[in-house]
Order: C-alpha cells, then structure tokens, then sequence
C-alpha cells in the first residue's frame, strides 16, 4: 500500500472524528453520567501529534476503534436498521453532505476482509475480530468463519 500524505491522513481523521462526535452524542443521549469522562478532544488529540506524543496513525486507530465499538455496540450496522438508525443517517448526511459509513467504516464487512485477507495486521484489527466473537448473538459470521477467526487470533497472539 502506498504511504499517505498528512493530507490524507488528517483527512482520514477528521472524518473518522465527525463520525465520533455524532456517535458520542447518541451516548450521552442514552448515558448522560457519560459526560463526566469526556473523551479527549480533536484539538487535543492533534495536540498530542504535534507535540510527539502521538502519531497521526495512532490517533486515526485510536479514534477508528472508538467508532467500531459504538457502531457495534448501537447494532448501527445491522442488516435492516430501524427508523431511528435510518433518521441518524440522514441527520449525518445533511450536516455533513457525507454517508455516515463512508466516514466511519462498517466493521463487520473489515472482519470479513481481515478473514478473506487471512491475516490480522494490527492490535486494532486483533480487537475488531475479538469483540465480533465474544459477541454471543453476533450473525455476521458462520460457523467456518468464526473458526478462521479464531484461528487468526490465536496466531496473532502467538506472533513475537
């Protein structure tokens, strides 16, 4: 894969952050006690890169998983989402002018291609597929499918 400019990268964040800032406002909704821990800012975050205490690549991960476990945790990716999903949707996108998963992903199709792929890369896509299987009442994968992942985790793990 070819290496991103910063461009591209803080690109890549931004997105990925409005994405966040709209999820994190369905939770405070549904745990308003949620506002008592804060996450750190967009302008703290690049504040951490600027001053080298995190890269570019660290906050793009960091904040990628945040909107995966929100994503997943809201069921946001389901199938057939019900209106209340489908009015998020469309709130985003007149904000935005942009598709709500065009910006945030959609985990469970980047489970399917970890286990197409054959290989976990990272921590970040070892979680993705960990929290996918420790989900009891996940449908996304099959029976085949949840061995392959299993055994992409254990090797991950086994990795020095």
């Amino acid at each position: 894969m070819a290496r991103r400019s910063k461009a591209e990268l803080l690109d890549e964040f931004h997105r990925l952050s409005d994405a966040f800032d709209w999820l994190w406002a369905v939770e405070l909704g549904r745990y308003p006690e949620a506002a008592d821990m804060p996450p750190a800012s967009r302008e703290q975050q690049l504040a951490a890169v600027e001053d080298g205490a995190a890269t570019l690549s660290d906050i793009i991960a960091g904040t990628r998983e945040a909107v995966s476990d929100m994503i997943r945790g809201f069921n946001f990716d389901a199938p057939d989402p019900p209106e209340a999903h489908l009015r998020f949707f469309a709130e985003y996108r007149q904000a935005t002018g942009r598709d709500f998963f065009a910006d945030a992903g959609r985990p469970n199709q980047r489970a399917k291609a970890i286990l197409k792929r054959g290989q976990i890369k990272d921590d970040e896509e070892f979680r993705l597929l960990l929290d996918l299987l420790n989900d009891l009442d996940q449908k996304v994968l099959t029976s085949r499918q949840t061995d392959t992942a299993n055994a992409l985790l254990a090797a991950y793990e086994a990795a020095p």
